[in-house]
C-alpha cells in the first residue's frame, strides 16, 4: 500500500517539474516583454508562516498545477515563433538582395502575444483551485497520517470524541468561507485586470484626437472667416490709427454691446461663450463634489455606528471550576485487572479557569484620514483653476494659426474690422431712430425710471435722490453709471438727458431726445 502511495506521494510533493516550468516560463515573459506570470503566480501561492502543513502542500501542488497550465500557452508561443520564423526565413531564401528589409512585414513576433489573451476571452484561466477544491491539503495529510500509522501496529491508541446533537452536518467554517471568498475574488479579478489593460491600450490613442481638433480648427480658421475671429490685435488697432488720422470714424474704445463679442488676446475679461463654458463645468463639479461629500457623510456614519459597537458591545465571561474525569472498571477477575491497567490513563483531572471574551469578533473601524478629504478638496479646486484657465489657453490656437498663416490673419482681422464697422454704424443710426420714437411718443420718461421722473417733477430732491446707492445718471445711450458731474448734460431745460462723452460724440453733438 506504501508503494502505491509513494506516486501519489511524489506527484504532490516533488517540486522539480516546477523549476524548470519556472524557467520555460521566465524565458517566454522576458522575450515578449510580458506581463511576468511568474510574480502572479508565486504571490498567489506564497506560503504565509501562520500556514498549516495542509495548507502548505495545497498551495504548492496548485503552483505546480498554474505552472503546467502555462506550459500549453507557453508551447503555443513557441509553436508560433517557430512558424513565423519559417515564413521569414523561407522569405530570405525567396529575396536575397533586398530580403532582410521586405520580409521584416511577415515578422510580427508580437502577435504571437494573442495566446496571452486567450485565457481571458475565453473564459479560462490557469487557476487549479476549482478544480482541486478546498481542503485537498487535509484529506493528503490525514491518507498520509493513516498510512503511517499502519506501521505501528503494536501500539494500543484510543480516541474518544464528543458529539454535539445539535451542530449541522453541512456547516461552513469560517475559513473554508475566506478561501471560497478569496478565490471568488481573484477569478473576478482577472476580467477587470483585462478591461483595465484593454481601456489602456485604448487610452494610448487618445493623442489621435489632438491631430484631429488641430486639423478641424486650421480648415476653419482657412475656409470661415467669422470662425474664432473676435481678436483686437496690433494689426486691428493700426487700422483704426490710420482712420484716425485721416478723419474717420474709428471703433477703438469699443462700445459696451461690442465688450462681449471682442476681446484683446492677453486680456484677462471673459467672454460670454467662454463663460458659459466655465458656468456649465463649475455645475458639473459641484454636483461631483457633493457626491463626493455624501460619500465622506456616509463613512463617517458607518464609523460612528461601528464605533459604538465596539465601546458598547463587549461581553467577558469567566469560567471557573474544577472537571474529574474517572473510569471505574468492576470486577475482580484477571480480565478486569488488565482492562483497568489499560484504562488508568483515562482518569483525569481538570482545573478550569479561563476568561472568553467576543473582542476578537467585534469591528475594528478606522476614521478616513482627514488628508485624504483635503486632496480631493484641494484636486476639485485645481480641476476648477485648470477650466478657468482653458479659455485662456485656447485663445493660444489662433496666435499659432497666426504665425503660420500671416495673409490670412490680416484678411481676417480686416475682415472683422469692416463688420464691426457696419454694426456700429447700424447700431447709432438705430439708437437715434429708437430715442427719437420714444421722444416723439413721450415714453422717454419710462426709459430714464421713476427716479428720473421724480427729478423732473421735484427738482428740489436731486441732491437727495441721487444719493441713494445705485440712482446715479446714466447715459441714455450705453446706460453706464456716470459720475457726478460727468457726461453731457442736454441744455434744453424740458429735456435734460445726460450722454456719456462717447456717445455724445456718436450722436454727432446732438440730443434725439428733445422734441
Amino acid at each position: 500500500m506504501k508503494q502505491s502511495f509513494s506516486k501519489i506521494e511524489d506527484e504532490i510533493e516533488s517540486q522539480t517539474e516546477v523549476r524548470s516550468l519556472k524557467e520555460e516560463t521566465e524565458a517566454i515573459d522576458k522575450n515578449q516583454r510580458n506581463e511576468p506570470r511568474v510574480d502572479m503566480i508565486e504571490n498567489k501561492r506564497k506560503i504565509e508562516a501562520d500556514d498549516t502543513d495542509a495548507d502548505t502542500i495545497e498551495k504548492r501542488y496548485a503552483k505546480k498545477s498554474d505552472y503546467r497550465c502555462q506550459s500549453i500557452f507557453n508551447s503555443g508561443i513557441n509553436n508560433c515563433k517557430q512558424a513565423i520564423d519559417n515564413i521569414y526565413n523561407k522569405c530570405i531564401d525567396k529575396v536575397k538582395v533586398i530580403g532582410p528589409i521586405v520580409c521584416q512585414i511577415v515578422a510580427f513576433n508580437f502577435v504571437c502575444n494573442v495566446f496571452k489573451l486567450v485565457p481571458n476571452l475565453i473564459g479560462y484561466t490557469c487557476d487549479s483551485m476549482p478544480v482541486l477544491g478546498t481542503g485537498f491539503g487535509e484529506v493528503y495529510v490525514q491518507e498520509k497520517a493513516m498510512l503511517d500509522s499502519f506501521g505501528s501496529n503494536d501500539q494500543l491508541n484510543f480516541q474518544y470524541k464528543v458529539i454535539d446533537p445539535e451542530r449541522r452536518v453541512n456547516i461552513t467554517t469560517l475559513k473554508e468561507l475566506q478561501k471560497s471568498i478569496m478565490h471568488t475574488f481573484k477569478k473576478r479579478q482577472v476580467w477587470i485586470n483585462f478591461f483595465q489593460d484593454m481601456l489602456m491600450n485604448i487610452l494610448g490613442f487618445t493623442f489621435l484626437l489632438i491631430l484631429v481638433h488641430s486639423y478641424s480648427y486650421t480648415k476653419n480658421y482657412l475656409v470661415d472667416l467669422n470662425f474664432d475671429n473676435i481678436y483686437i490685435t496690433a494689426y486691428f488697432r493700426r487700422i483704426d490709427i490710420r482712420r484716425a488720422m485721416a478723419g474717420k470714424m474709428t471703433l477703438l474704445p469699443l462700445r459696451k454691446f461690442e465688450e462681449n463679442t471682442l476681446v484683446t488676446p492677453l486680456s484677462c475679461r471673459i467672454l460670454k461663450g467662454e463663460r458659459k463654458k466655465i458656468i456649465s463645468g463649475t455645475l458639473m463639479l459641484i454636483v461631483r463634489y457633493v457626491v463626493i461629500l455624501n460619500i465622506v457623510m456616509f463613512d463617517w456614519i458607518i464609523y460612528t455606528v461601528l464605533n459604538i459597537i465596539k465601546n458598547q458591545s463587549r461581553i467577558d465571561y469567566h469560567q471557573k471550576g474544577f472537571q474529574k474525569i474517572e473510569v471505574a472498571i468492576l470486577g475482580s477477575g484477571f480480565m478486569s485487572d488488565i482492562v483497568r491497567t489499560m484504562l488508568n490513563s483515562f482518569t483525569q483531572k481538570h482545573t478550569i479557569d479561563e476568561i472568553t471574551t467576543n473582542f476578537l469578533c467585534l469591528p475594528k473601524p478606522v476614521k478616513t484620514d482627514k488628508r485624504i478629504i483635503y486632496q480631493t478638496l484641494a484636486f476639485y479646486i485645481a480641476v476648477w483653476f485648470l477650466m478657468l484657465s482653458e479659455s485662456f489657453a485656447l485663445r493660444l490656437r489662433r496666435l499659432i494659426a497666426a504665425f503660420f498663416f500671416r495673409r490670412r490673419e490680416k484678411s481676417r482681422i480686416l475682415y472683422l474690422y469692416n463688420s464691426t464697422l457696419k454694426k456700429r454704424r447700424g447700431y447709432i443710426n438705430y439708437m437715434k431712430e429708437y430715442v427719437s420714437s420714444l421722444a416723439k411718443q413721450k415714453r422717454l420718461a419710462e426709459k430714464h425710471g421713476l427716479i428720473n421722473a421724480l427729478i423732473r417733477t421735484f427738482p428740489r430732491l436731486d441732491s437727495c435722490l441721487k444719493r441713494l446707492p445705485g440712482m446715479k445718471p446714466v447715459c441714455l445711450i450705453c446706460a453706464d453709471k456716470l459720475k457726478n458731474g460727468a457726461g453731457q448734460l442736454c441744455s434744453n431745460m424740458n429735456c435734460m438727458s445726460r450722454y456719456c462723452s462717447v456717445c455724445w460724440c456718436d450722436m454727432e453733438y446732438r440730443c434725439y431726445a428733445c422734441p
